[in-house]
């Protein structure tokens, strides 16, 4: 990763990667450094007990969220990055592979201090599921070239991309506490 500052110009933060990157730590952290608020997409997408809502409910919530003028918002939603990337100041791409976010999420659903997380609706506890792990033992063949490819068309848009915990940690210690 290039160094890079975030500075209090930018406003608006995207964090996107495979499930188990760190995209929920990481904004956390972020949040807590540059005071921006901060949105769980999986806390707004899911009601209680993983409860599915209406796409267009779903649209509206995100299209409330990213016309305020500051925020921080982590995670995918592929069908809705195009929405968020119209207005985004700054995305990071956690580019991990695939076997250390397997090994997240593995963690996350198998250790009890996991098993209910701030940034999941009330009730959403981790599982085990053998499609989500497929998911992201797949997601750098599947996903990744098409996330990729919806980045291109953002050109103006400021993209780091973050392969490993080094790169986390360069990038909290160059943001201006603002």
């Amino acid at each position: 990763m290039t160094q890079f500052t975030i500075t209090s110009k930018i406003k608006k933060i995207t964090i996107i990667g495979c499930a188990g990157a760190g995209k929920s730590t990481l904004a956390t952290k972020l949040s807590l450094i540059t005071k921006l608020p901060l949105f769980h997409l999986d806390k707004e997408y899911f009601g209680k007990n993983w409860q599915k809502p209406d796409k267009e409910a779903f649209k509206s919530r995100l299209d409330e969220i990213i016309n305020k003028d500051e925020w921080i918002i982590d995670g995918n939603y592929y069908s809705y990055l195009d929405q968020r990337l119209k207005l985004v100041d700054l995305v990071i791409f956690l580019n991990v592979p695939s076997y250390i976010c397997f090994f997240r999420a593995l963690k996350r659903m198998i250790l009890p201090k996991y098993k209910s997380r701030k940034d999941m609706a009330e009730g959403c506890f981790e599982r085990f599921d053998l499609n989500f792990l497929k998911y992201i033992l797949t997601y750098d063949k599947k996903m990744k070239p098409k996330v990729l490819e919806v980045l291109k068309k953002h050109e103006n848009v400021k993209i780091i991309s973050i392969k490993n915990d080094k790169d986390i940690e360069s990038l909290l210690n160059n943001c201006e506490n603002v």
